[in-house]
């Protein structure tokens, strides 16, 4: 059972909690021992008493936030979500805190748990090192994903982090290998020393700061130099740069902008954007200009994807129900048509094979590759619609020979 009080943990947990309201709780509140903590369950029969109790559903207006009290007002605290309106009037009881909003969920948890440990428990020295460090750890990541999302309440992360709010930062997006992970962070400190960077969803994201006259094109020249020397056998390594902001407030804008950039560096209508700089692609906006012109109408056409690709679609199944590749066959057509022997090559077949094909396409779905109209409309197809993509280069990416 842990033998802290509600006082020292939230002396522990200042940033990640933060006071509901303007009142402050009574002295001899603060100074209740927290047995532990739990997460509320409406209309379960849980026993609050002397618990951390976190809510995660939201508030609904002074008599939602009047129930929930007495339900759990034998709890040492109740901890609302993020959102919760601040203007509720609160009772006396119990204590209520507010979840930080840059703060997720499970890091909080994770968090107060490690907080909220007995300690006199027994524990390996080594073992209580690595967890307090390792907690450190998800703080920071945390902390710094709700900068790069954005937050209402960016001090509080950044000084987590350890970013100066007054300087001027770019942030960077990179699809890197993991096999080439660790390699791609050594090259980006050694750069730049006061980098920071998390992991999130498969993309590298990170931070850097910049100094006074540098803007995101001496970002790229000066990583783009570093990565190529460092990463010579990677594999192909796109690298986005967003443009440079003021401070922290901003950060999230040059993180969407380097994201996108990410996005354009990837689209494969022929050779990809900067292919002929090798395997580190690295660019700013003014680099990719033509490419993120096609990502940000791509996300305009998302609401005519449906009759965009009404004519794919008839492909799509007709190849899932015959084992064929027709879909494949006018991706790549696309890709190369100024070239049908080199769509053929591509695709492991005769020229005279792809010819077939296309007149195939054309009478079961409409699709007439030699119409600028027709051929500009599928382009559009695979430009709004994700789904079509991947399964139009589902054969091409698994290397199977079509049929």
């Amino acid at each position: 059972m842990s033998q802290r009080t509600l006082d020292q943990i939230l002396v522990e947990a200042q940033g990640l909690l933060v006071p509901f309201g303007d009142s402050v709780p009574e002295s001899e509140r603060l100074q209740a021992v927290v047995r532990g903590i739990e997460l509320y369950q409406p209309g379960a029969s849980t026993d609050y008493s002397g618990h951390l109790v976190l809510v995660s559903m939201p508030i609904s207006g002074d008599d939602g936030l009047a129930a929930l009290c007495a339900e759990c007002v034998d709890a040492a605290a109740l901890v609302l979500p993020a959102g919760t309106a601040r203007g509720l009037q609160a009772p006396a009881a119990p204590v209520l805190l507010r979840r930080s909003p840059w703060v997720s969920g499970d890091t909080l948890i994770r968090a107060l748990a490690g907080i909220v440990r007995d300690p006199n428990a027994l524990e390996d020295p080594s073992e209580a090192s690595e967890r307090e460090a390792a907690l450190a750890v998800r703080r920071r990541q945390s902390a710094l994903l709700a900068l790069l999302n954005g937050t209402s309440e960016a001090a509080l992360p950044a000084a987590v982090v350890g970013l100066r709010p007054d300087r001027a930062h770019v942030a960077v997006a990179a699809e890197v290998p993991t096999r080439s992970l660790e390699r791609f962070r050594l090259a980006l400190a050694a750069e730049f020393p006061e980098e920071c960077s998390v992991l999130s969803e498969g993309i590298l994201l990170a931070v850097v700061p910049v100094a006074t006259a540098e803007t995101a094109g001496d970002v790229v020249e000066r990583l783009g130099a570093r990565l190529r020397r460092a990463m010579r056998s990677s594999g192909d390594l796109p690298v986005g740069i967003g443009h440079r902001v003021p401070g922290v407030y901003q950060l999230h804008e040059s993180a969407a902008a380097a994201r996108e950039i990410l996005r354009a560096l990837n689209i494969k209508l022929g050779a990809r954007p900067l292919a002929s700089e090798g395997a580190v692609r690295i660019a700013s906006a003014a680099d990719v200009d033509d490419a993120l012109m096609i990502v940000r109408s791509g996300d305009a056409l998302v609401p005519y994807e449906n009759d965009l690709t009404a004519p794919l679609a008839v492909l799509a199944d007709y190849d899932r129900e015959y084992r064929s590749d027709l879909l494949t066959t006018v991706y790549t057509a696309l890709e190369f048509r100024e070239n049908i022997s080199e769509a053929a090559r591509q695709l492991g077949i005769h020229p005279n094979t792809l010819r077939a094909r296309i007149d195939r396409i054309r009478e079961l779905s409409g699709i007439d590759l030699t119409d600028p109209a027709s051929a500009l409309r599928a382009v559009l197809g695979f430009v709004s619609s994700k789904r079509m993509r991947a399964l139009a280069r589902h054969t091409i990416d698994s290397g199977d020979a079509p049929t």
